[in-house]
């Protein structure tokens, strides 16, 4: 090898070195360490705290310029999420949206689709609410995280019960029970189960009849309870 072909080389070396340092530092760029502890905040008191929730979301907008890009997304899920929690559904829908179109982060796009069930169906925009649970439930098995998967099963448990799949709204919902993610209480696990094998028909009587707290859930199932939301 020549004298010159081995300078041009370690020039090349050099390039795609310094390209590869570039790239990172870029993808870095933005990335606001003190604003991950707001949506660790925000994440975990959004229903018990709504208001504060709501002053989490002014404060971190307020912070928009310098997020990263995957934090931006982040916030515009919550956003998302807000406007279905109040009842903005159609508003929540455009935004939610804009996630999944967006985002490139799996556990994200999941747990935005997950929320986009609910208003779809709330809307009575059932075919795209099927089309979205099919989907989700196609990206279920790569998804890790216990309480993100229970997001995504208690959506399809809900969602099947409306659509008179109780059985297999059942299965679903005792996978939900087998999960017990951290921050999700075992009630709310059951709750669903209860639902789905009151609406299947195949809850034990207890005494001499069912339990109040079944028809309870079967009668909330087909309003689509906003209040479970995560």
């Amino acid at each position: 090898m020549t004298r010159k072909a081995v300078t041009v080389s370690g020039w090349l070396v050099a390039a795609v070195l310094f390209c590869a340092v570039a790239t990172h530092a870029s993808a870095q760029v933005g990335f606001d360490p003190a604003a991950e502890a707001l949506f660790a905040r925000a994440e975990a008191i959004k229903v018990a705290d709504n208001a504060g929730f709501k002053q989490l979301l002014v404060d971190l907008s307020a912070r928009r310029d310098g997020l990263s890009e995957t934090q931006r997304w982040h916030l515009a899920y919550l956003q998302g999420w807000q406007d279905v929690y109040q009842g903005r559904y159609e508003a929540s829908i455009t935004e939610l949206r804009k996630v999944l179109d967006g985002s490139t982060d799996r556990t994200l796009r999941f747990r935005t689709r997950a929320t986009l069930i609910n208003p779809l169906a709330a809307t009575h925009q059932y075919e795209p609410a099927y089309r979205e649970l099919d989907r989700l439930l196609k990206e279920l098995p790569s998804i890790d995280d216990p309480a993100v998967r229970f997001q995504g099963i208690g959506e399809a448990t809900q969602l099947l019960v409306a659509a008179g799949q109780a059985d297999l709204a059942t299965q679903y919902a005792r996978l939900g029970v087998a999960l017990e993610p951290q921050g999700i209480s075992t009630c709310q696990a059951t709750y669903l189960l209860v639902m789905a094998m009151s609406s299947a028909r195949t809850l034990p009587p207890i005494c001499s009849g069912r339990t109040r707290f079944a028809s309870s859930a079967r009668r909330r199932s087909s309003g689509r309870d906003r209040s479970g939301q995560r």
